[in-house]
Formats: C-alpha cells, sequence, structure tokens
C-alpha cells in the first residue's frame, strides 16, 4: 500500500468538505452606509446688505442641503434663516413674525421674498453694462480680472465675446505686450496670460527703482505729521479686499459701512493720538507741498472778483466753490443726473455730489487771455475755483512748474483767447524821410542817411559772403512752422516788401530752411529764418577777432567819438553770386530766397566775411575797422 497516495486521498477529501460546509453556511451582511455630512460652517449674520443677499441666501442652502435630519419640517429651514437676520433684515422678519405670515411656512418662498426685498446691489446697472464699463486702471491683473470674473459669472455670454471685452478693458501697456503674444484659445488662457505678464512688467519696474537711501535730518527740519495705522478694535476684524472695493463702490464709510459720511467724519471712529515724524529737507521740501495757483479774474456784467484759481491736471472737470459762484451771482443750471466726485484714493468726497452747473462767466488770466467758461459747482472747496484738464487740453498752455507761472498759450488761443493782437512787423518799408534834422556838419552826407539806399541791395565785391557746403552733405530740408493770424499778417508784410526791395525772390531751390516769428520786447514780431541744419554742413570761417584791450588803446587819447548805428545791417553784405540758392526758406506763402546774409540777431546763415586788408588805414582806428573813424583827437580828423 503506498502512504503517498493514501495521504493525498485524504486532503482531497477534507477539501471537498470544508467547500460544501462554507457552501451551506450564508455569510452575515455588510454593515449599513451612513452618510457622513459635509463640515459646513455657519452662513455669517445678514444685515439686510443688499451686496450680500445672493452669498447669504446661497450659504443656508449649502447647510440645509448637508443636514436634511435638522431640517424635517417644512418651517425649520425658515427659522434657521431668521436666526441668522440682523438690523433691517431682523426688522423685516420680525414684522411677518408678528402677522404670522404665511411666508413663515416654506423655506422657499421665504427666500424668495428675502431676494425680493434686500437683493439690489449698490452700484445699480445690470451686470452687462458693468461689465462692460469695468477698466483695469491702476489695479493689478489679478485684482481686475477677479472683480471681471465675478461679474461675467451673472451672464451667459459667449467666450469670444468675454475675451474681446477683458482685452479692451487692460491698460494699454498690458494691451501692447499681449499683442506680441499672438491670440489665446480661450478666456481663461487670456486671463492667465494677462496676470503672468502683469506680475512680470510691474516686477521689473519695481527693480529698475532705486532704493532711497535714509539722510540725515537736520536740524529745525519741519516735522510733517503721518498717521498711524488704524488700531485694531474689540470685535472688529480687518476689512477683506472685497469688502473694502465694495464699501468704496458704494460710497459707504470704510470703518462702520454706513452711507452719508466718509471715514475721516465716521462719528464712531475713536480719535487716534497725533504721531509726526521728522522728514529730512531732501525727502520733502514744503515746495512740493506748495499747489500750482494763478491769479485771475471772473467777471460778470459790472461785478469783477479777483481770485487764485488752482491749475490741476489730475481733476477731471472744471469746479468753483458754491460760495464764489454766489459772490459773482452767475445763474445756475441744474444736472440732469447728479456727477459724485471721488478722491484720489477712490473714496467719495465729503459732499462731493454735483447738483448744478454755472451758466457762462467770463474769465481773464493775465492781460490779454480771457474767455467765456462753464464750472461745475461744488458744495464747499478749499481752493475757491479748479481748472482741471478739460481746461489744460483745450488751452495748452505753456507752464513753468518751477516757477508756477503760464508761459506762453498755444496757437488756439492766439485766434480764440488772446484780446489783443500782437503787433506784426516785417522789415522796414523804405518810405521817404525828413533830413533837415542832421547837424550842418554832416550834411555833405546827406546820402549816407538815405532811408531808401540802406534797403538797396549793394554791388557784388570780394567780401560777399560764399556758403560753402561740406563735400558729400545731405542737403537739408526744413520743417514749416504753424502761424497764427497776426503773424500770417507780418508775413505777408515781409514777403512783399522783400519782393519790392529786391532783397528776397521767389526759389525752387532743393534745400530750404523754416521760417517764424519771435516776439519782440515791444509786442512786435521779428522774422526769423532757422537755418541751423544749414549751420551744420557749412564750412566755418576763422577770422582774427580785433582784441577789445588793442582797440581801446587806439581810442586813449580820443576826444571826438562818432557811434555808427547801421540802418539794416543784414542788407549791407551780399551773398556771392551764385549762393543765393543755398539760402531758401520756406513758408505758407511760399518757397523763396535771399540775397544778402539776412536772418534773426541769433541764427545767421554764416558769419559775414571781413573785407580784405587796405593798403591805408585811418589813424585812430584798430586794425579789422579800416574805413571807420570811432575817435580821434580834434574835429579836423575826425
Amino acid at each position: 500500500m503506498d502512504p503517498a497516495g493514501t495521504m493525498e486521498g485524504r486532503l482531497s477529501a477534507l477539501e471537498q468538505l470544508v467547500a460544501s460546509s462554507a457552501a451551506r453556511v450564508p455569510l452575515p451582511d455588510s454593515p449599513p452606509r451612513h452618510t457622513v455630512p459635509v463640515p459646513v460652517a455657519l452662513p455669517e449674520r445678514y444685515d439686510g446688505n443688499p451686496d450680500r443677499c445672493r452669498g447669504f441666501l446661497m450659504q443656508c442652502g449649502i447647510y440645509v442641503e448637508e443636514h436634511p435630519d435638522m431640517f424635517r419640517s417644512p418651517g425649520a429651514e425658515v427659522r434657521f434663516t431668521i436666526s441668522l437676520l440682523t438690523g433691517r433684515a431682523q426688522e423685516w422678519a420680525t414684522a411677518l413674525w408678528a402677522d404670522n405670515s404665511s411666508l413663515l411656512d416654506s423655506g422657499r418662498e421665504f427666500h424668495r421674498a428675502l431676494m425680493e426685498i434686500f437683493d439690489h446691489p449698490a452700484v445699480g446697472r445690470r451686470p452687462g453694462f458693468r461689465l462692460l464699463e469695468c477698466r483695469q486702471g491702476n489695479r493689478t491683473a489679478a485684482d481686475f480680472s477677479l472683480e471681471f470674473r465675478t461679474i461675467a459669472a451673472n451672464l451667459r455670454w459667449p467666450d469670444d465675446c468675454l475675451q474681446a471685452i477683458f482685452l479692451r478693458a487692460l491698460n494699454q501697456d498690458l494691451q501692447d505686450e499681449l499683442s506680441h503674444r499672438g491670440e489665446a484659445p480661450s478666456f481663461d488662457d487670456l486671463v492667465r496670460q494677462a496676470v503672468r505678464l502683469d506680475s512680470t512688467m510691474r516686477d521689473r519696474r519695481r527693480r529698475r527703482t532705486p532704493t532711497a537711501h535714509p539722510v540725515e535730518t537736520p536740524r529745525g527740519t519741519p516735522h510733517l505729521a503721518i498717521e498711524a495705522p488704524e488700531p485694531m478694535q474689540v470685535g472688529r476684524s480687518p476689512l477683506t479686499p472685497m469688502e473694502r472695493r465694495r464699501r468704496l463702490q458704494g460710497g459707504l464709510c470704510l470703518y462702520c459701512g454706513e452711507t452719508g459720511h466718509s471715514i475721516a467724519a465716521c462719528p464712531i471712529r475713536p480719535l487716534r493720538e497725533d504721531t509726526s515724524v521728522p522728514v529730512g529737507v531732501s525727502s520733502l521740501s514744503p515746495a512740493l507741498l506748495s499747489q500750482f495757483t494763478v491769479p485771475v479774474v471772473l467777471e460778470l456784467g459790472t461785478r469783477r472778483l479777483h481770485v487764485r484759481a488752482l491749475i490741476d491736471s489730475g481733476a477731471a472737470g472744471n469746479f468753483i466753490d458754491a460760495g464764489l459762484a454766489n459772490r459773482l451771482g452767475v445763474k445756475l443750471q441744474e444736472l440732469a443726473s447728479p456727477i459724485s466726485v471721488h478722491g484720489i484714493t477712490g473714496e467719495r468726497m465729503r459732499e462731493g455730489t454735483i447738483h448744478h452747473r454755472t451758466r457762462p462767466f467770463e474769465l481773464q488770466i493775465g492781460v490779454l487771455h480771457k474767455e467765456d467758461l462753464e464750472v461745475y459747482v461744488l458744495p464747499r472747496t478749499r481752493d475757491s475755483l479748479i481748472l482741471g484738464l478739460p481746461w489744460l487740453r483745450k488751452h495748452n498752455p505753456h507752464l513753468n512748474w518751477r516757477t508756477g507761472e503760464i508761459i506762453a498759450w498755444s496757437a488756439r488761443c492766439l485766434h480764440e483767447c488772446l484780446s489783443l493782437p500782437c503787433k506784426a512787423t516785417g522789415i522796414e518799408s523804405p518810405e521817404p524821410e525828413n533830413l533837415e534834422s542832421i547837424p550842418e556838419v554832416y550834411q555833405g552826407f546827406r546820402d549816407v542817411f538815405s532811408k531808401e539806399k540802406a534797403f538797396g541791395l549793394p554791388p557784388h565785391r570780394d567780401c560777399d559772403c560764399s556758403i560753402n557746403l561740406l563735400d558729400g552733405a545731405t542737403l537739408p530740408h526744413g520743417r514749416l512752422y504753424p502761424v497764427s493770424l497776426q503773424e500770417e499778417d507780418a508775413l505777408e508784410t515781409y514777403i512783399q516788401d522783400g519782393l519790392a526791395q529786391g532783397i528776397i525772390q521767389p526759389s525752387t531751390s532743393p534745400m530750404t530752411a523754416g521760417f517764424f516769428f519771435i516776439k519782440k520786447k515791444d509786442g512786435g514780431l521779428r522774422p526769423v529764418v532757422d537755418y541751423r541744419a544749414l549751420n551744420a554742413v557749412t564750412i566755418k570761417r576763422r577770422e582774427p577777432l580785433p582784441l577789445i584791450p588793442s582797440a581801446l588803446e587806439h581810442l586813449r587819447e580820443a576826444v571826438i567819438f562818432t557811434k555808427l548805428d547801421l540802418r539794416s545791417a543784414y542788407n549791407l553784405v551780399r551773398i556771392k553770386a551764385g549762393d543765393e540758392w543755398k539760402t531758401s526758406f520756406i513758408t505758407s506763402r511760399g518757397q523763396f530766397e535771399a540775397w544778402y546774409t539776412g536772418g534773426s540777431d541769433e541764427q545767421g546763415v554764416t558769419e559775414p566775411p571781413i573785407p580784405p586788408p587796405q593798403k591805408t588805414r585811418t589813424p585812430g582806428a584798430p586794425k579789422g575797422s579800416e574805413g571807420t573813424k570811432p575817435g580821434t583827437q580834434d574835429l579836423e580828423k575826425h
């Protein structure tokens, strides 16, 4: 008998017995699965704030869904919601409870009534309009995208529309950067790309900003009061960014959240101790704290008021204090809809609602500048008259910010605002004049005093002014300067007199210079040809000039002197024949070229050459002034 075979048979029989026994014994059922509620926090108490109504009801709905065993009766959800109400919302629910309203029997109907009463956001506009008016401003792209997504969540606009509106609402610099990156495949990708680029650009700007080094404060330095941070109040937590933005947009107080006042005038805000730190003169000087104000005159009928006006490029409009408007006696026009005025922090200013606008009155700045002005009326301002960005854009004045002066007005003001025109003077006309007043001793030189001969061109001589251009130089082309109406008259006089006297002629030269006028001290206009580009490509003449000590040495023993005041001195040296085309200048009346070394006393074509030395020289005259008699010892030699 084989022992191994006997053992295998017994094991097989034992396995069959165990399997059959297990099949007859039923297995116990699995323990029942219990649903564990999600740990949802209780909603925050609701005081009736319209901006929080939807969020509060959403939190209540989530809490009820996660705790169904707690809300088996129809009124349980209503009682739970009422227990979270405070303020105006609690007063409304109390009235329903006292009246035993049917709304208390259904949570859905109660929530619907609550939304109908309190769900009216302070912005007062539908989400579509809010989305179209939304702009990034000075905020980061991340902060702006949060507001944009929040508004867009209430809409069902397609993805491509959201991309176009979001891209248009970004800052110009960020739009330029995104234009180089190509089109984003989706709205979410566009937002991520904008946030990433904006963060990179801001980080680069911070790195380029130099770090301010501390400086030692000198003795006697004034102190600048700096407000300490808002102290933590018992029972008050810091505002979240979203809550702070909501209060700013709704014109609410940042401290108590109520309307009608700002945080600076909050009646329940505790007073803070005045803390001050010394500020060095190199960090902040009194000059930086001063404002740009100019004296103006307000005139209406027979009433004239002298005040100072603040010129503020950060003001979005022109404003006048209500008290000043009343003193001036100007009539007011009520606006169709009031306008709110906000400060640089975005907070609505105290008494910053505009209801009226003035009728036109006359504003005079300086002696000549006058205009009719309409401004908005503020209830109370520190500066009685504010000329803002619209006024600056209209007149575009040249301001000296260091001295606080208006240096010049724009070309538009020359046409519309300046009450007295500038006296236009061109070149003089060679009119006959009385020569009888010439002293007897000079009567033999009457032709020298002739005004007509002074305006005539001299003959060509060896000392004619030549204009030698650098080899390979590019011929300059001057710009056409705009001129005012008064300057147009002066230009016409200049050209007509010059053509009549033969000192200018029409030109077709390939090179030109600009032509404009500068104001003279007497109020007239001096013609100027801008030959700077020509001077840059001209070979300069290097002539030795007489030394002043040497000239004075010759005059040491002189008794009788003659003062030479040459009439039209620019016309006395003629342009070398063949070089006239190089003096061409362009005006609104056409292109002309000069036959003399004309130009302003500040910008000439070239330095007039000194005539070659003569064989004889007048005794008592320094070298370089041949032919003149500045001073002699007696009248015979003079």
